[in-house]
């Protein structure tokens, strides 16, 4: 589900922080994969806890009340410094333009017309082979929605 998220709008992103910033090939490669990597065990470490309402919520508010964005403004800044060597001011602006533009592409993926959650659009891009559980609840929320 989020692969398929990032691999569409990576190369526009890799592109624009080479384009925006002036990082490198190499640097821009190694900062989409932090920050790809860090939404995704964020995502997934709040669905494994079944913190759905943090994971709606995320989908729906604006990126100044993301929760999850929140999360991950404490993990990917050091990361783009001890990693990529990037200065702090400039992990912060990759920071913040990578996150708002894979969150815009996550909300337009997960929402309806009016902005809302559907859960109809999550259930059919969920790839949840590797957790637990997961495909009774699949299962239930399918037989629950499809009444």
């Amino acid at each position: 589900m989020l692969e398929e998220i990032f691999k569409n709008i990576e190369q526009s992103i890799k592109s624009q922080m080479e384009e925006k910033f002036g990082l490198s090939k190499e640097q821009s490669n190694q900062s989409t994969s932090i920050i790809n990597e860090e939404i995704k065990n964020t995502i997934m470490e709040a669905f494994s806890k079944g913190n759905f309402q943090e994971l709606m919520s995320s989908v729906t508010s604006s990126v100044e009340n993301n929760p999850i964005i929140q999360k991950l403004n404490t993990t990917i800044v050091p990361q783009l410094v001890e990693k990529v060597g990037l200065s702090q001011e400039m992990a912060q602006k990759v920071k913040d333009f990578s996150l708002v533009t894979i969150f815009e592409n996550i909300k337009t993926e997960f929402t309806n017309e009016q902005g809302g959650f559907d859960l109809s659009k999550v259930l059919g891009k969920l790839n949840l082979g590797g957790i637990p559980g997961a495909q009774n609840l699949l299962e239930s929320f399918s037989k629950i929605f499809n009444k």
